[in-house]
């Protein structure tokens, strides 16, 4: 399980990234119903098969011939891809056990200056966000962690992925600089979900 966060990652004494068992699950059940479902397949190729051809439609015919590969492949290489994130994910939390709730956001913007700007704690210099709803090439990504019940706020900026992943120093907003960011955080758009 590799950690998603190279920023957080670099804390090891305060952050830690665990298994998350809920995640886990969900994806093993999907990967057992898809694999389960492949067998079966190739088990009952021919009513497969049967039930392809009896298809009505232009593309049923000519998919029908294909119909029993198309449901084994699609069974098995979803099934394998479930298996396999139910091994690497996990959710980052406080070394005391609280989780950290995380949304994203894609920066449309520098990302140093966007850091130095949110590292003043100051509302009045680091808004407005340049946050968007689209992808970006870049990966520029804002992730803001919050712990249940304390007021706490942990931000970290990103860019790019894998090997090229660039990390800036985690930013804590605490007390009212918390609360600030809280009420803007509540104004921001939908999160980005990636």
């Amino acid at each position: 399980m590799r950690p998603d966060n190279g920023a957080l990652a670099a804390h090891p004494e305060q952050f830690e990234y665990a298994p998350s068992t809920a995640k886990t699950v969900a994806f093993a059940a999907t990967a057992a119903v898809l694999l389960i479902g492949a067998i079966l397949v190739v088990l009952n190729f021919d009513a497969v098969q049967q039930a392809g051809a009896e298809y009505r439609g232009r593309r049923a015919r000519v998919l029908a011939p294909y119909f029993g590969y198309i449901l084994i492949g699609l069974g098995l290489f979803f099934g394998i891809w479930a298996a396999l994130h139910a091994t690497r994910t996990g959710t980052w939390r406080m070394r005391s056990g609280q989780a950290l709730k995380q949304q994203n956001w894609v920066l449309a913007g520098d990302l140093n200056e966007a850091h130095q700007r949110l590292a003043t704690a100051d509302p009045r210099i680091y808004l407005p966000l340049p946050v968007s709803r689209q992808a970006d090439a870049a990966r520029r990504r804002l992730r803001v962690y919050t712990v249940q019940g304390a007021p706490v706020t942990y931000l970290t900026l990103t860019a790019g992925a894998g090997k090229n992943e660039q990390h800036l120093p985690v930013i804590t907003f605490e007390g009212p600089a918390h609360e600030a960011f809280e009420r803007v955080r509540r104004r921001l758009r939908k999160p980005f979900k990636g």
